[in-house]
Formats: structure tokens, sequence, C-alpha cells
């Protein structure tokens, strides 16, 4: 069987020869699984390659695989914006699924408490032959690397951006499970639960914890040309793979021949966002992070952005000023 495209020869994305992976033509994709509506929360799916990312696994989340034809066992990591229902509900059959699908390995992404989540399904779920990494992000002004920020195999890079926020912020805190549902039609009895607590029942409310990523998708290698290989006197062979792969090849004769003179130049990879505000209190927050405001001010290099945000905080003034600050050909 021949090798698919942006595999090297031990069957994964071509590894360069400064250690770098790329990928040779093969685009990589962003797939909208859920959004916001009276019974889901949003899920995000990007493939590159034959690797599998999800951001968020809200309740049903098997369904909505089921739905869209994914195939939960090839779903090996997963980042979640915050830990409620709508963005962790899902995960506890996720795994369960997937390990008894064959999948090995996990690794978990998010704030602060997702260990604590994780460790609150043992008494319920529990499989010997699923191997579990979880990485916490806390709060910080720098971004924290997670899944391959920092370097090694994985093609696709993320760093967490976690904000906190105030969870008594004059009512703007928002529960996901309860996005899209209007206050006004609460019982008068819950009404009257509320107007009766104390004034600094709100003060005393736990903070908000929001984490957005910043997502680099690998580089595209430039086309290999034959013709021009073929011209210098490099045999078909081991050498058009190295030189492909930006190794100097030495022919028979002495003479050495550069990468750059037989392959085009690589294309930079994609860079996009996966934004969640919990609050209105951690929009303007964000919108001033180190790792965000550079985006925003067109001084660092971006293509798109993904809003996870509730309705009750994207709908918001604050929101609408944050959606409008993001350069022009921001998709």
């Amino acid at each position: 069987m021949g090798k698919k495209k942006g595999r090297g020869r031990d069957g994964g994305p071509r590894t360069q020869a400064d250690g770098s992976r790329c990928m040779d033509s093969r685009p990589t994709s962003v797939q909208l699984l859920s959004t916001w509506t009276g019974d889901s929360a949003p899920s995000l799916l990007v493939v590159a390659d034959a690797e599998r990312l999800v951001f968020n696994a809200p309740e049903g989340w098997q369904r909505l695989c089921v739905e869209h034809g994914v195939k939960v066992a090839r779903v090996s990591s997963l980042c979640v914006t915050d830990l409620s229902p709508s963005a962790v509900g899902g995960l506890p059959g996720y795994m369960l699924t997937a390990a008894d699908a064959g999948l090995k390995s996990l690794r978990l992404c998010g704030p602060t408490g997702l260990q604590a989540v994780l460790a609150s399904t043992r008494h319920f779920m529990r499989r010997d032959d699923l191997s579990v990494a979880v990485e916490e992000a806390a709060p910080s002004a720098a971004a924290a690397p997670c899944l391959g920020a920092a370097g090694g195999d994985r093609l696709v890079s993320v760093e967490a951006v976690v904000i906190e926020s105030d969870g008594g912020d004059s009512g703007a805190a928002v529960d996901g499970d309860n996005a899209g549902e209007d206050e006004s039609a609460a019982p008068p009895a819950a009404k009257r639960a509320k107007s009766d607590a104390p004034p600094d029942a709100a003060s005393a409310a736990p903070p908000l914890v929001s984490a957005s990523y910043v997502c680099r998708t690998p580089r595209v290698l430039g086309k290999f040309d034959v013709k021009k290989a073929a011209a210098l006197g490099v045999p078909p062979g081991p050498l058009f793979g190295a030189l492909k792969r930006g190794e100097t090849v030495t022919l028979a004769d002495g003479r050495a021949v550069e990468p750059s003179q037989v392959v085009a130049e690589s294309k930079e990879g994609a860079c996009f966002l996966v934004v969640h505000c919990a609050s209105a209190a951690a929009v303007d927050k964000l919108a001033a992070h180190a790792a965000i405001a550079p985006f925003l001010s067109g001084a660092a290099a971006l293509d798109c952005a993904f809003h996870l945000t509730p309705p009750a905080v994207a709908t918001t003034a604050a929101y609408a000023s944050f959606l409008a600050s993001f350069p022009a050909g921001v998709a």
C-alpha cells in the first residue's frame, strides 16, 4: 500500500531536519459539531492528519459524534473551556466508549480543577487500559503551553489563556446549562429566593474561570520539483526524501544539493483562537491579556476565531465591542 500524503516513513506526519513537525499538503480542518441551543452546548473538532482534537464535550457529545460520523476512539485530546456540564458533561461517557473501542491514551487540558472533576468519576467509571494525562492551567498573565506548544510530536499546538472573573458580577455570571434560558420565566418563588439573599451573597460567590485557547497548525511543505532534482543529477530514491525533509544531500560526484534548489518555500500554518468568557467581567480581561491583545492590535497574525461564549454574555455590549476589536480580515 502506498503511503498517505503528509506521512513520513513511520506512518506519521513528516519530521523535518530541524525537528519540527509539518504536513505535505493536507489542510487542517475545524468542524463545528454543535452550538448553543435549548438542549446543546458548543463543541469543536480539529483534524490534522491523524490527530483529532476536541474543544468541549457537553452532555450528549456521543450523539453528536454519531450524527457527524466522528469515530470516538480516534479523538485522543480534549480541551475544555470551563468545568460546567456544558463543557465536561459528556466526558465520562466519551471516555468509557473510547476505551471500550480501543483508545489507549487520552490527554485532557483545562482550567485548574479538571483533575478533581475526573477524580469524582472514579467510583463509577474505571478503565485500566486507558491512560489519562491531565494538564491544568491556572489564571496567569501569560499563556500556558499545553498540547504540543512546548515541542513534541504533535501537529497542532495549543496554549491556554485562563481568566478569572468575579462570580457575583451584577448577575452577569452565566451557567452554561442555562445560557439560553430567560430568567424572567423563572417561578416567582425562585425570584423571591434570590431577592431574599443577604446583600453580601454575591460577593461571597466563588470566582468564575474561563479558558480560551491559542491554536497553531503545522507548516505546509513546499512542493518537491522532480524535474529540477533530475536536472541536478539527483537519483530517485532516499535522496528525494532527504531533500524533502530539509536535508542537504551529497551526490556520487561530490556535488552538494540544497533543499532550496528543488523544494518550493513552505507555507506557515494557520493560527486561530477558541474564545470563551463565562461572564461579562471576563470580556475586558481577556481582551487585555498579553496573549490575546497582539491579535486584536494586528501585531500577531490571526486567521480566525471560534466563539464558544454563552449567549447571555455574547449578546452584551461589552462583547460586541470585543468582537469589533478584531482585525477586519479575521473570520
